[in-house]
């Protein structure tokens, strides 16, 4: 194959992945295609042996790899290295995507997507059902999502779902960057994935082809958790994009987009409000913190969107307040608190 006529272009990032990069790289080495294709991968100046994985791969599959090393951790300048760094980059007619601490897990992945794409000329981004691996064991694998057959994304399962991971992302090259309101929210895979909603189809293969390993740290997902736990801050990054995503599209998707709005305001005050309730000791104000998350405009779909028994405990969580002690024990209870614990602090 001639690799001047490129037609996939692998986005990958690294920074001190080092226990999981192997099986990474294995899975983009064992890809069977008749086509060429390439994998850009940038160490973000790793601390650990990341960076000698990568050279020895590159040696031994140069016609695959293209390492570009940092000198200068560039996320922590805040440099988006996939769109500034690596697109520019890419010799491809698409786009794909997997990070340093996950791995594709079947050969056929890109052959499969390139496929349809060229098939499919509405289609701005093809994906594929992807195994959640909790890497702590504290939970059985699951799948993102059940789909038997291809499937084409709603606007529920794109703005409010977490249904397809990063590392099936395979998106024609000309959508593949970012657009610029969305740089400061950290949640760059929800961004590329709402903006090309707003493009195309998002179609999703019933194929599972890639792993997501579960609590890697400085991995993207311990990225965006450590931000969630300034969960306001997140939350209003992700708000101040939708609503330059409304504006970007001149209010076609309004609806979707001002129920997301919506959901993260609702998240915002979840944060505030639970706080209050499991730290403060008064009565009223206990209560009040829960009227005000119950009379929220998102409260219905959130409980709509709890399944079962989940849904039950939910609604005790937030509408427990009416057998006042009872409420307050279990919630103290759950999680792990005694109710003098802050007086002894």
């Amino acid at each position: 194959m001639d690799n001047n006529d490129i037609k996939v272009s692998v986005c990958c990032l690294v920074y001190n992945h080092e226990k999981y990069l192997r099986k990474c790289l294995d899975g983009f080495v064992m890809q069977k295609t008749n086509f060429a294709f390439e994998v850009l991968i940038n160490d973000d100046k790793s601390t650990d042996s990341s960076a000698e994985i990568i050279k020895e791969y590159y040696e031994k599959y140069p016609d695959i790899f293209v390492p570009v090393f940092q000198t200068e951790n560039q996320y922590s300048k805040s440099v988006c290295i996939t769109d500034d760094i690596l697109i520019p980059m890419a010799k491809g007619k698409y786009i794909a995507f997997c990070e340093g601490d996950d791995y594709w897990c079947d050969e056929n992945k890109l052959q499969l997507q390139y496929d349809y794409m060229e098939n499919d000329e509405e289609c701005v981004m093809c994906l594929h059902n992807t195994v959640f691996h909790y890497l702590d064991g504290s939970h059985k694998d699951r799948l993102f999502n059940n789909w038997k057959d291809s499937h084409i994304l709603n606007e529920e399962e794109v703005f409010l779902g977490w249904t397809v991971h990063t590392s099936s992302y395979f998106i024609r090259k000309e959508y593949a960057k970012a657009p610029d309101f969305g740089r400061k929210c950290i949640a760059g895979d929800m961004v590329r994935r709402t903006w090309l909603y707003t493009i195309g189809k998002l179609v999703s293969l019933p194929q599972i082809m890639s792993v997501y390993n579960a609590g890697v740290e400085n991995g993207a997902m311990d990225r965006v958790n450590k931000a969630v736990k300034g969960n306001e801050k997140f939350s209003l990054e992700a708000i101040n994009y939708y609503k330059e995503l409304n504006i970007a599209t001149e209010y076609k998707f309004s609806d979707i987009i001002e129920k997301t709005i919506n959901y993260w305001s609702f998240n915002i005050l979840c944060h505030e409000k639970s706080d209050i309730i499991k730290n403060s000791n008064d009565k009223k104000e206990i209560i009040s913190a829960a009227k005000a998350i119950t009379s929220h405009e998102y409260y219905r779909d959130f409980i709509k969107g709890k399944p079962g028994l989940n849904r039950i405990c939910t609604h005790f969580k937030y509408e427990g307040y009416i057998i006042y002690p009872l409420w307050r024990f279990a919630y103290l209870l759950y999680y792990g608190r005694k109710q003098n614990k802050r007086k002894s602090q």
